[in-house]
Parts: C-alpha cells; sequence; structure tokens
C-alpha cells in the first residue's frame, strides 16, 4: 500500500525536516534544545551554540562521513575566554535501524576526531552526549529512556569517566524517564495544541506553528521532498540494476560452471575410455604373447618329447634286430627286453622282409609308415 505524502502541516518535530527547520529559528531552537536535553539528562545547560545537518566528512575519502541533524555545544564564558563544556547530539529517527548501537559509535568517533586539536591535553576533551529520539523500542523493554555508558565490568562501582553518554528515547516506552519528558516525548511524536500539556510545551507550540505555516518554509519543503523523491527513486533503480545485474553474473556463472562441468565430464569419460580400450588392447596383446611363448614352448616340449620317443622306437628294432641275427625267439627277446611279444611280434614281421642285413632305418621308416 502506498504511504501518503504528508504537508508540511501534518509534519512533526520527530520528523527530521520540521526539527531542522526548528533548530534554524533562534526563537524556537534554543527553546527545543533545552526541553530535550534537560528533561532527558536532568542536568541546566549553560550557554548553547547550536548546528544543524552538520557535516563530519570521514577521516578521508576512503571514509564513510556523517550528518548530524542537531549538534549543540555547551560553553562557559571566562575572562580568558570561551571553555567548551559539552558536546551535544540530538538524532531524531523515525526508520528503524537495527544496528543503531554502531551507528551511533561511529557518529561519536567521528565528532571525537574533530574536538580536540593538536597538541592539546586528552584532558581537554569536553564531554560528548548524544541523545537519540526513536517512535520505536530499540531495545524491547518497554523503557522511555535507555541509558547507556562505559563500565568497568565486575566493578561497576568504580567510576569510568570518558566523558561519553547516550540516551535512547523511546516515544511510546512506559517504564522509567519522568513525567515532562513522557509529555515532551508525546508532543515530539505528535506536534498538536492537545500535546502542548504544560507552560514549556505551551510556549512552544505557538513557534511550531508558525514554522509550519511560513510560505518560504513550505517551499523549502515541496523542493526537498522532491529532491528526496527524485533521489529515492534513482537510488532505487541503481539498487534494482545492481540487483538485476547481480543476478545475471549469477546465473552466468551457474551456467558457465554447468557448461564446464558437462564438458570435462565427458572429456574425462572419454579420456577414461580411451586409456580403458589402450589399457585393454595391452593387456590382450600382453596375453596373446604369453599364449604365444606358452604354445611354441609346448611346441618345443612336444617336439623333443617326440624326438625322444622316436629314438626310443629305433633303438628298441636295433636291438630286436641284432636278437633275430642270434636267431633268439620271439618269447625270449621280449623277456630280455622287457617288452610285450605283441610289440616285438610286429617289429620281427617287417624285419623278416630285410634280413638278413636288417637295415634298421628302412625298418622304422616301414613300421613308421605302418603306423
Amino acid at each position: 500500500m502506498q504511504q501518503k505524502r504528508r504537508t508540511l502541516k501534518e509534519l512533526n518535530l520527530l520528523d527530521d525536516f520540521l526539527m531542522t527547520e526548528s533548530m534554524l529559528h533562534k526563537e524556537t531552537a534554543e527553546l527545543v534544545a533545552r526541553l530535550i536535553i534537560e528533561r532527558t539528562t536532568g542536568i541546566k545547560v549553560k550557554k548553547l551554540i547550536i548546528e544543524c545537518q552538520k557535516t563530519i566528512n570521514g577521516i578521508d575519502m576512503d571514509h564513510h562521513g556523517v550528518r548530524l541533524d542537531v549538534s549543540l555545544t555547551e560553553v562557559q564564558i571566562k575572562e580568558e575566554g570561551v571553555d567548551t563544556v559539552r558536546v551535544f547530539d540530538i538524532e531524531p529517527n523515525i526508520r528503524k535501524d537495527v544496528n543503531l548501537p554502531r551507528r551511533s559509535r561511529y557518529y561519536q568517533a567521528l565528532e571525537d576526531v574533530k574536538l580536540l586539536e593538536a597538541g592539546v591535553d586528552y584532558g581537554k576533551l569536553p564531554e560528548l552526549w548524544s541523545i537519540w529520539i526513536l517512535p520505536y523500542d530499540p531495545f524491547g523493554q518497554n523503557q522511555m529512556v535507555y541509558t547507556v555508558k562505559n563500565i568497568v565490568e565486575g566493578f561497576e562501582q568504580i567510576e569510568y569517566n570518558d566523558g561519553i553518554r547516550k540516551w535512547f528515547l523511546y516515544t511510546d516506552g512506559v517504564y522509567g524517564g519522568s513525567p515532562k519528558l513522557k509529555k515532551l516525548l508525546a508532543y515530539l511524536k505528535h506536534s498538536s495544541v492537545e500535546n502542548a500539556v504544560d507552560e514549556e510545551l505551551a510556549e512552544l507550540h505557538p513557534r511550531v506553528e508558525r514554522l509550519k505555516n511560513n510560505h518560504k518554509i513550505g517551499v523549502k519543503y515541496m523542493h526537498v521532498r522532491e529532491n528526496f523523491i527524485f533521489n529515492f527513486k534513482a537510488e532505487l533503480e541503481e539498487r534494482v540494476e545492481a540487483e538485476l545485474e547481480e543476478r545475471v553474473e549469477a546465473e552466468l556463472e551457474e551456467r558457465v560452471e554447468a557448461e564446464l562441468e558437462e564438458r570435462v565430464e565427458a572429456e574425462l569419460e572419454e579420456r577414461v575410455e580411451a586409456e580403458l580400450e589402450e589399457r585393454v588392447e595391452a593387456e590382450l596383446e600382453k596375453r596373446v604373447e604369453a599364449e604365444v611363448e606358452k604354445a611354441k614352448s609346448k611346441a618345443k616340449e612336444l617336439a623333443l618329447e617326440q624326438g625322444m620317443k622316436q629314438g626310443a622306437v629305433r633303438k628298441l628294432v636295433s636291438m630286436v634286430c641284432k636278437k633275430l641275427q642270434k636267431g633268439k625267439s620271439i618269447p625270449e627277446i621280449a623277456e630280455e627286453l622287457e617288452e610285450s611279444e605283441s610289440i616285438i611280434l610286429e617289429i620281427s614281421r617287417v624285419a623278416k622282409v630285410f634280413a638278413p642285413e636288417y637295415d634298421v632305418d628302412a625298418i622304422y621308416q616301414r613300421l613308421k609308415a605302418a603306423r
């Protein structure tokens, strides 16, 4: 749902623009400042020097600067000059900020850098008190005021006076605070005549109304609002464009990674298959060579065995022939040579063909051919 654009008359002192304008007009500035400081801290301030929308640059071009909504310096006039007693920073903040503690720390740090000139003793560093006015509860305890300062942990009775104090005011807080502070916060949140319920607020309200009805301030507000809208749109467009570009880059990177992964996986698979095929071929070739060598060895063994068998047969033929030449019978020859009579009979039948010379080679070849 689109938020309604408020007119100048609908603004409250809690709004940045109206607070700034109140600080630019002397008759209103000191009264607003004193009411906020005195009702928050409980002290009466002396002479105040007021600066609104004060810009403090970072320590160099690469570091963040800040813009203080209202900066006030409490001074004490002496015969020898003017002494700075305290510096106050008043920060109305209607937009919820989860980093408020760190933001307040950064503001305080940059202010400190500007408060002490070179060569001046640290004891001359003035107190720095900041007051944050919020329409939301920064710490969730429903307190009207949260006071923050540094302590020595475990020894809270020891005073650690570094001059830094912070107050976080919750406009709708129920607990803590004073009745006067409660009335002031109600008026800051809704700057209407109904909330100008005490003497000081009744004095302040007509001044605030004059600001709201000032034509020049109204024109200025329109320009500020238009510039804000223009800058907001430009910033929004820039953010959208940056986010879109980031998303496109992320998606492109994701696609490139997926494509690269797919290609690497395919190439790896191809290499694995090629290497596996190469290994299989090498292993197969190795096994074939081994089988061939084994066959050759077996062939040699068989040839040798065959040769040995042939030599033994030829020797047996020769011995049988010699026995036949001596006129010995088949049984006698078989007994003497310790062979079966059937083998001796087969040799003697062929041998008789070549008697009486008994050509051993011819007999052996005839026997071999007959088998």
